[in-house]
């Protein structure tokens, strides 16, 4: 992504924002930091960019015009409905997401496994990027677990990052392409943002749009709303499920976690999982 120059509009300056504006002043752009707050409650937020030349306008209405700005990255806490998006999409000016962003800036050497659901997905999160890690893969985790996918892509030039990537998140991205998604399950949640429980499920598909045939989607073969979106999907599906004997995918045999792949893998026994409960065993 070539924009050393250009002028970047923030939109939240909260850790996505901070993040973001860091990261875009290293590469030579143009930022402009924009939150409906006052500046005494962003303080914090304030201080971490001390030494960056970074434009903040805070506590007062947007003002904007057409072709003031290149692009404009919006914060995940942000509704993407808000009186401040609309006048930065009325200006006509391309919106995208933190996460995005960071897609964009990234190493090539580095993969992404985004993983989102209404439920599980810190969890499942966590143990992926300690799983890698025992694999000796070099990995880490980010997004919505609490760190910014744009604040680690600086520290990795090749590997794998574990991504938790919610609903919010997945509203602004564009040509994210995830090397592997996962879908955990999709139960009705943040309707006052989505206004619809539709809209919801359209913001989770997001995460495979853009995959491709030489990708992965993991979906929970026990959801109904999950395993509908299988269709919409270009990737190479693996269905999971603790409940029935699939064909293709990872499911319980006799008391042993199969994974009916390329090959027969057996991954070891149910009460081998000393997590807890259903849910983490999907997990």
């Amino acid at each position: 992504m070539q924009l050393s120059g250009s002028r970047v509009l923030i939109v939240g300056m909260a850790r996505s924002g901070v993040a973001a504006a860091q990261a875009l002043v290293k590469r030579g752009m143009q930022v402009t930091i924009y939150d409906a707050k006052e500046a005494d409650f962003l303080r914090e937020a304030a201080a971490q960019l001390v030494g960056y030349n970074v434009d903040m306008q805070l506590g007062q209405e947007l003002s904007i015009t057409p072709d003031q700005f290149h692009l404009a990255v919006i914060s995940p806490g942000v509704p993407v409905t808000s009186e401040a998006v609309q006048k930065v999409r009325a200006a006509g000016i391309p919106i995208i997401g933190e996460v995005e962003l960071a897609y964009r800036l990234k190493s090539t050497g580095v993969e992404l496994a985004a993983i989102t659901g209404t439920n599980g997905k810190t969890t499942t999160t966590a143990l992926l990027a300690e799983i890698l890690k025992q694999g000796g893969i070099n990995s880490t985790v980010a997004g919505n677990i609490g760190v910014p996918l744009v604040s680690v892509i600086d520290e990795m030039a090749q590997g794998v990052i574990s991504l938790e990537v919610s609903s919010f998140q997945l509203e602004t991205v564009r040509d994210f392409r995830p090397r592997v998604s996962a879908i955990l399950n999709i139960t009705p949640d943040h309707l006052d943002r989505h206004g619809t429980m539709e809209n919801y499920i359209e913001a989770k598909a997001s995460i495979l749009a853009c995959q491709g045939p030489s990708d992965f989607t993991v979906l929970n073969y026990e959801d109904n709303l999950v395993r509908e979106l299988a269709h919409r999907a270009r990737s190479q599906v693996i269905y999971f499920s603790t409940r029935q004997l699939l064909s293709q995918g990872v499911f319980i045999e006799n008391g042993q976690i199969v994974a009916q792949l390329d090959k027969r893998y057996h991954l070891g026994g149910r009460d081998e999982v000393l997590l807890r409960g259903e849910h983490n065993l999907e997990n």
